[in-house]
Formats: structure tokens, sequence, C-alpha cells
């Protein structure tokens, strides 16, 4: 904006000076009753060429405005689309990857029927669109624990060592390299896993989301989740979905943002209020409906988004 407003004053006094010359010019014009000529016989004032005038024209135009004018010309010109980052093509390929890989490897195994993708991983496959960000449950105690250690013991040269991500329940391991099994290559490099143990939580302090955690069923870790929509389960070592809110794929199918039906919404949202913003969030994202009963909850917690930090929110959205 400054190297605008400089460069326009500059053009003003520019055109200033011209009309101030050309003035001065006209009226020696008139004293001698022809062209005025200088030093060496030629006319001392030059109008701009065409060509200077269009350059300099161009030079206060604005960057998004620069080839407007070209671009009147090519309106035949196929307009390339912006294309998905390859680097998140990627890691959603080595994701399902590893889902095909769990899938073999969990098999006779005490993990097997224990560990869960859910959340946003299951929503996008319904919806028919990539899925990412492979989120994993699993219905053990201390099993996120149990489980990234077994993984990284069978491929200790194409993964990371497990850390626990915070105090919570929760361990990450990392596909530095594809992985061979059973005679197979999977292509798993870049795949960033996370498992965490099923839970169920509280809120002690009025004034903030700080959550206190501990080990519960599979059936209360979805109780505590925010929308039907990322409540849906898969099976990792079958592939089968597992729906325990009854309405899950029916509510991704139909766009419908809504709570746990055996769970007061009101609640929920008063516990973490970030949760509205997400609401907000996904209903812009997809054009989801919200039913009614769901707004009055938000308009009821509105208040309480002030005890959530403005950073937070940035991230959310």
């Amino acid at each position: 904006i400054v190297q605008r407003i400089v460069e326009g004053v500059i053009a003003e006094r520019v055109a200033a000076r011209g009309q101030q010359t050309r003035r001065k010019d006209k009226d020696l014009m008139r004293d001698t009753g022809g062209v005025s000529k200088g030093r060496d016989n030629e006319p001392d004032f030059k109008p701009p060429r065409d060509d200077v005038k269009e350059r300099h024209r161009d030079r206060r135009k604005r960057p998004d405005e620069k080839d407007m004018d070209t671009n009147e010309n090519h309106k035949d010109r196929p307009v390339k689309k912006p294309s998905r980052r390859p680097l998140e093509k990627k890691s959603s390929q080595a994701e399902k990857q590893v889902e095909k890989l769990f899938k073999v490897l969990l098999r006779g195994t005490p993990y097997a029927g224990k560990v869960f993708a859910v959340g946003g991983y299951v929503r996008d496959e319904v919806l028919g669109i990539d899925s990412k960000d492979l989120d994993v449950v699993i219905e053990m105690k201390g099993g996120a624990k149990k489980l990234t250690t077994f993984i990284h013991r069978e491929f200790p040269g194409e993964t990371t060592r497990p850390h626990q991500l915070g105090k919570y329940p929760i361990w990450a391991i990392t596909f530095k390299d594809n992985v061979e099994h059973a005679g197979k290559t999977y292509r798993t490099k870049g795949a960033e896993i996370e498992v965490a143990d099923s839970q169920k939580e509280s809120f002690p302090d009025e004034d903030s989301r700080q959550r206190v955690t501990e080990p519960g069923t599979l059936k209360e870790d979805i109780e505590r989740r925010d929308f039907t929509v990322n409540m849906l389960l898969k099976d990792l070592s079958t592939g089968e979905l597992k729906d325990l809110t009854g309405t899950s794929v029916k509510d991704i199918k139909n766009g419908i943002l809504r709570g746990h039906p055996g769970v007061d919404f009101d609640e929920i949202l008063r516990q973490d209020p970030l949760r509205m913003i997400r609401l907000v969030r996904f209903q812009a994202k997809y054009g989801w409906k919200v039913p009614l009963w769901v707004m009055k909850a938000v308009r009821a917690n509105a208040k309480r988004i002030d005890i959530i930090s403005g950073e937070r929110v940035r991230d959310e959205l």
C-alpha cells in the first residue's frame, strides 16, 4: 500500500511538471511564432513515446491487476486448476497403505478386533474423498504404547521410536520408509500414525477446557466426542465399519451435524466450547445442516467461548 501511494505521488508530480513544461513551451512558441529550439537545434520538449507511457502505466498496476489486460485476449485458454500438494497426496496414500498393512499384521495378535480408525479418516472415506490423518483408538489399557512398540519392533529400521504426545495416553509413530511383510511391499513412507487408548474424560475446572482422562470402554470413548459424523469406527483388523451411535453413517451421508443421541449435547459444548467453533468449520467446509436444537445449545453456551484462547480458535479455523 505504501509503495503504491509513493508511486502515485511521484506520478502526480511527474505529470504536474510535464504540464508546466508544456505550458511554458506553448507560451514560448506563441511568442516566437514557431517551435522553440535548444542548443542543438532540437525541440526543448519531446512528448513521451507511447511505449514509455505504457511501461509507466504497467508499473503502477497492482500485482493482481498486472495481467488483466492480456488475459482478456486469452479467454479460450484453459485454466489450470490448483492441484493438491504432492506431500499431502503422498501422506494420504501412505496412511492407506498402513491400513492395509494393519489388516494383515494384526491378524492372530492380541490387538485383533481392538484397534480402530476413528474420526475424520473414516468420515472422509464414507464421503468418498481422500482420507488422511489416520487416528487410531485401541480398546486396551496402555494399548497405545503397546501397539506402537509392537509396530516398531516389527519394523525397527523403517519406523521412528514411539513417543507420547503430552500427558494423555496418546502415542505417535512415523514410517520413515516402505515396509515389507509376508512377501508384500507396503508404501508406508511418510505416514504418521497417532494411537490413543479408549478413555473417558471429565472437566474439573469450569474456567478451562483442561480435561482429566482415565481408561474407558470403546463406548465411553465415542460418547465423549463432538459430533456423530466423527464417531464412526473402522476395525483395522477386518475393515468393517462399526457405528456405535446408530446414526453416524446416516448423518455423514445426509450431512447432519449433531451430538451423540444418548449424551447431553449441551453438556458436551459447555465442557469444551471449542466444539462450537468446530461446528462452524464443518458447516462451512461441507455445507452440512445444523438442527435447530443444536443451534439452541450453541446459543446457550456462546459466552463460554471466552475461556478459549484466540490462538486456539485461530488454529481450529
